[in-house]
């Protein structure tokens, strides 16, 4: 088991501003051999999966500062995958001899312990994404053999595929506010409480793959041929307000066999995935923003590191994705910004009636930090640093101090009477101005 912490410092390109670099860590493996990151937490914890000795792929749950842990495999089955983790450690996943045979798993957050999760019938389930309620999302077969999206929540499961009155339908993802994105029938859906939304599907075979908490969906969809590209394959589209964003790609536009997907997105609206960089030629993860459009992160880490997929990303704006360095075998990478922004933690254990921990990330050393909470998005101008809150008629519940790493906790009693009420979350360095992103959590 090995871990390499590359650091590359900023560069000023003449006229530009300096562009974000990225330190990367190698995640290591099991066995020494190949490993592929799949999930990302708030906390910098990755979820994937390794080769293994006793095992041909076993998950596991990675910390900062520390290796892959071996979380095994379920009762029965020869091989596991770790999909997702949500910010208390909690990996989902599925287990079996194969993907057309398969169990999903819910781990405990703290032991390789998997328990499995209950099918619709059909006897095979596949588990995508955890949110930091708890609630997970992928999809079950019914007894007719027919994959269904499904939602676990509590021990019980529910048929989202049914609700949708899908033939057949998947689960690829589900944020802390409740979204679930995937597909019903051939269609793009965004299910939330007993609503859905079809998505703009520009083409055909659109596949979303990730949703934030305020609802903006990426994923993957087919352009007609001759509008915005010729020869082409599939692009990285973002859904937001109703309304498809085609992304691009790496390639040239003229280049053939060109494709894109998007993969995660946080709640800065950054995005990242994969694209095609030449005709038939290699994957390069990238990274993408309203502002600075879709950037290779190949030209933003260190020499001798190739970043193939970038596959979730975090408000702190870490990346997990599997690339190698040199000619070394695959590897599950987790790439922080050089100069990353502060993040909230989803209160944990994000219940009413109980003490919860607040959590800031990344703040100024030794720095002041406030929280903040309201019941509603909204600008709420800070005269006194110059920028706003995006929370309406915030309410400030704590200032502290940040430790020597610039993390600052505060545990905290939630009343009662909050139970149900979806609380909209920020914190505010004090110390130099700078915000989180909100954090929405249904106590």
């Amino acid at each position: 088991m090995h871990h390499r912490t590359l650091i590359l410092a900023a560069w000023t390109l003449t006229g530009v501003a300096a562009a974000q670099t990225y330190s990367v860590t190698d995640l290591g493996s099991l066995n020494g051999g190949t490993s592929t990151a799949w999930g990302l937490n708030a906390r910098g914890e990755v979820a994937g999966y390794s080769s293994h000795p006793n095992h041909s792929n076993v998950a596991f749950r990675s910390s900062p500062g520390s290796g892959p842990q071996d979380l095994g495999v379920p009762p029965n089955n020869s091989a596991s995958f770790g999909l997702a983790i949500d910010d208390g450690g909690r990996v989902v996943g599925y287990g079996g001899l194969s993907f057309e045979d398969s169990r999903a798993f819910v781990s405990d957050p703290g032991s390789p312990t998997l328990t499995l999760l209950p099918d619709l019938g059909g006897n095979e389930a596949w588990a995508r994404d955890v949110n930091d309620v708890g609630q997970v999302a992928g999809e079950s077969k019914a007894p007719n053999g027919l994959p269904h999206a499904v939602v676990w929540d509590g021990g019980s499961i529910v048929d989202v595929g049914a609700l949708l009155g899908a033939t057949t339908s998947n689960a690829a993802a589900i944020s802390d506010t409740g979204y679930v994105v995937g597909r019903a029938d051939a269609s793009p859906y965004r299910y939330r409480a007993g609503a859905f939304t079809i998505l703009p599907s520009l083409g055909g075979n659109p596949r979303p793959n990730d949703v934030n908490d305020l609802g903006t969906v990426v994923g993957s969809a087919w352009q007609v041929q001759g509008v915005g590209c010729t020869n082409c394959d599939s692009r990285a589209v973002l859904w937001k307000d109703g309304a498809a964003t085609v992304l691009g790609a790496l390639a040239p536009p003229t280049a053939a066999a060109m494709s894109s997907a998007a993969l995660g997105v946080n709640n800065l609206e950054q995005v990242v995935g994969y694209s095609t960089t030449s005709p038939l030629g290699s994957h390069h993860g990238f990274v993408w923003d309203a502002a600075n459009g879709m950037r290779d992160l190949n030209d933003l880490v260190p020499a001798g590191v190739t970043v193939t997929w970038a596959v979730d990303v975090n408000d702190a704006g870490q990346i997990a994705a599997f690339g190698s360095f040199g000619s070394g075998p695959q590897r599950a990478l987790l790439l922080t910004p050089d100069d990353g922004p502060p993040v909230m933690v989803n209160p944990q254990p994000g219940v009413a009636g109980a003490v919860n921990r607040f959590e800031m990330l990344g703040a100024t050393p030794h720095g002041t930090v406030g929280f903040f909470a309201g019941f509603g998005f909204g600008a709420s101008p800070l005269p006194f640093c110059g920028t706003s809150l995006d929370v309406a008629s915030p309410l400030l519940f704590a200032v502290l101090g940040a430790d020597a790493d610039g993390t600052a906790i505060v545990d905290l009693h939630v009343p009662p009477v909050a139970a149900g009420l979806e609380a909209v979350l920020q914190a505010l360095d004090l110390s130099s101005c700078r915000v989180t992103a909100v954090c929405v959590q249904t106590f």
